[in-house]
């Protein structure tokens, strides 16, 4: 009887499960994925898979679950053979394998997959928005990709488990000690403080910081006060919920405890607000979602002052975007503002780390610029910190190589980073005005760093507003021709056309020589001649605004921008800011500027002539040849994109007695020659025209 019983039991168990069970399996499993639960479910589907299901959505849910627990080879094997298994395949299987290839820095391909998925979904679908996001990270992605990497990247591998390692912060007085956040061994879903010393090469084994301190709460050290004698650390019952506490190493005597002051600032961890980072104990950086913000996570700032912290201030632009930005980080030059952004045209994925710098002179933020590969990847890169002796840094990552969750990594530079070897006059940003009229003469130099475009991965070119006619430029305007033309002396060999827009209204043959002069002295005072670069006038043809925006007292449309004919002879990317979707005729004078087109050259003797040609073509451009042009003066009635547009101009100037009138064609906003035209046919087939 007893071998009876035991023959009947392996029997049950080797008969395949009912289809009712294993679609239960499957239930369970799709559940656990929606609450982001990838271990249960990854069980309970390998269980049904096991029973023989198979089909296309089982196996793509498996494919999800390895991604999500950090075994891309996995997920790629079951994903993909979902698309031989029966089943209709589910159009998250496209979404998953686009991430994939992005992780691995195969834009062309995730581009692929992701348009296949928005092809899958429908047209309301609310993950739609950020896939087209996703296909603009790509595209920044393929621009970072080929950066040169700025440090070696290694894990630290002592420190990392399966589970959430963050908030590394360097002790500001021995080099050698890092403190960090990671799972309490005692209750892995809280956080306790450690630290670890690499003094004798090798990390240590990561000690907690004391009971004391540690609790079970989440833990998590943000910064020290002056000389390391005061500790700012969070305790929350959740990670993103709780209040900021002060450790100053006081005992007390009757409790056997420590006093924890709470700290009496503006930034509220219950409310939400994260990130904080405290500098030379009278800043206070963080990023809130707060009302009145860009949108996302903005990066705030108060100061210490009279004994308390100040209201916090929004950064503004151009750090803070739509998007998120977390993670601020303020080197020790009070200028350098490290940070982590979604933005898709700053990230190639997730959050990346940036920097921008603070420029004393022109009193705001650089464009920010993407640290680049390995230091980001397309998962969330953040936590960026600097170590006292500047030649490294420590930062969180979640990237698909990672043991799971958030591991610690250590960037290795070449060289010490300078912005973090020693302070400036004033010590940081905020200070900026009162140092200007306490110390000008060393404020002339502070925060301007002479190797800036030695350091920059991308430059922002600047478009800069012009005054009326009579008027004197602003500030910011005078600091933007100083960053042009340190550029254009930095770069000899760099051709660039600079475009000088005005407003409706303006006399353009007057605010052409306006203009002209106004720009040309602000580049001789900065070193650079006139003749440097070519001028191109082209009126208020092409406005940013139109009606009741282009009527305030500054508009928008008086402006110059830069457009550069040989990009390939500087070390990293140009970008231009972006202009507002409905500003169509700005578009097309850009995109005019970036390509081929034609235009129909006259030769101006005298301002007479000019006068007489505006009154003519009122939508006319004007230029003055650059050092490679001969300087002489020319107008065309307009831009045209084809040739045969161009030869029509001909023949109406012709009849207006213009006989000398000649179609010429420009390349990026520069003239091109017979000889340089040929060998563009093949990219513009309609020089073919004008070569005949």
């Amino acid at each position: 009887m007893l071998r009876l019983l035991a023959i009947f039991s392996l029997l049950c168990f080797a008969m395949p499960a009912s289809p009712q069970a294993a679609a239960e399996l499957k239930e369970k499993g799709a559940a656990h994925i929606k609450a982001q639960q990838y271990k249960p479910a990854l069980a309970a589907l390998l269980q049904a898979e096991k029973w023989g299901e198979n089909d296309a959505k089982t196996l793509t849910n498996i494919g999800i679950c390895r991604y999500h627990l950090h075994q891309p080879a996995d997920a790629e094997a079951k994903l993909y053979a979902a698309h031989l298994a029966k089943g209709k395949l589910p159009p998250a299987n496209l979404l998953y394998l686009a991430k994939l290839n992005q992780s691995r820095f195969e834009f062309e391909k995730a581009a692929i997959f992701f348009k296949k998925y928005l092809k899958k979904i429908p047209a309301k679908h609310p993950w739609r928005t950020a896939v087209y996001d996703e296909l603009r990270r790509c595209a920044t992605g393929l621009r970072l990709r080929r950066l040169p990497a700025a440090a070696a990247v290694v894990p630290l591998t002592n420190f990392n488990s399966s589970y959430h390692e963050h908030c590394p912060l360097p002790s500001p007085n021995n080099p050698e000690r890092l403190y960090f956040s990671a799972p309490s061994p005692t209750d892995s879903t809280s956080t306790d403080i450690f630290f670890s010393d690499a003094s004798t090469g090798d990390w240590s084994v990561p000690q907690s910081i004391g009971s004391f301190v540690n609790s079970t709460a989440n833990e998590a050290a943000l910064g020290f006060g002056p000389g390391g004698a005061q500790l700012y650390f969070f305790r929350g019952k959740t990670q993103a919920t709780g209040e900021i506490l002060v450790d100053t190493f006081r005992e007390n005597p009757l409790e056997k405890s420590l006093f924890f002051e709470p700290f009496d600032g503006p930034m509220r961890p219950a409310e939400g607000d994260v990130s904080a980072h405290f500098f030379n104990d009278s800043i206070l950086l963080f990023a809130s979602r707060r009302p009145g913000g860009l949108g996302g996570l903005d990066l705030y700032v108060s100061t210490f002052t009279d004994g308390y912290w100040t209201p916090a201030k929004n950064l503004g632009p151009p750090v803070n975007t739509p998007y998120d930005e977390t993670s601020p980080f303020l080197a020790r030059d009070g200028r350098t503002l490290y940070f982590s952004s979604t933005h898709p045209e700053r990230s190639m994925g997730g959050l990346d780390v940036l920097s921008a710098v603070f420029q004393d002179r022109a009193m705001q933020w650089s464009p920010p610029v993407n640290l680049g590969p390995p230091i980001n990847s397309t998962a969330d890169d953040e936590g960026f910190r600097l170590a006292a002796n500047a030649d490294r840094a420590f930062f969180s990552s979640d990237r698909l190589t990672s043991l799971g969750g958030h591991d610690l990594y250590l960037a290795l530079f070449d060289l010490p980073r300078e912005e973090h070897l020693g302070e400036s006059w004033p010590v940081a940003f905020h200070l900026v005005p009162e140092g200007k009229n306490a110390k000008p003469t060393e404020q002339a130099v502070a925060g301007e760093s002479p190797h800036f475009f030695d350091e920059i991965s991308s430059f922002e070119l600047p478009v800069m507003a012009l005054p009326p006619l009579g008027g004197s430029p602003d500030e910011t305007c005078v600091n933007q021709f100083a960053q042009l033309a340190q550029l254009l002396v930095r770069y000899p060999k760099l051709a660039a056309t600079l475009a000088i827009h005005c407003a409706e209204g303006d006399s353009p043959s007057v605010y052409f020589r306006f203009a002209s002069q106004t720009v040309n002295d602000l580049l001789r005072q900065e070193g650079v001649p006139p003749g440097r670069v070519a001028l191109l006038f082209a009126g208020s043809s092409y406005p940013i605004a139109e009606g009741e925006q282009a009527e305030n007292p500054s508009p928008p449309n008086r402006r110059a921008e830069v457009f550069v004919l040989n990009p390939t002879v500087l070390p990293f990317e140009l970008f231009r800011p972006k202009l507002p979707a409905r500003a169509f005729k700005a578009h097309f004078f850009q995109k005019t500027m970036n390509s081929l087109a034609y235009r129909v050259s006259v030769e101006v003797p005298t301002s007479a002539d000019l006068a007489k040609l505006f009154e003519l073509y009122p939508d006319g451009l004007v230029e003055v040849a650059g050092s490679g042009g001969g300087g002489g003066t020319s107008f065309s009635p307009g831009i045209y994109l084809t040739f045969a547009s161009a030869l029509a101009w001909q023949e109406t100037l012709a009849k207006d007695g213009f006989q000398s009138a000649v179609v010429t064609a420009h390349l990026r906003g520069s003239p091109l020659s017979k000889t340089l035209a040929a060998k563009y046919v093949e990219d513009f087939p309609d020089l073919i025209f004008y070569l005949r």
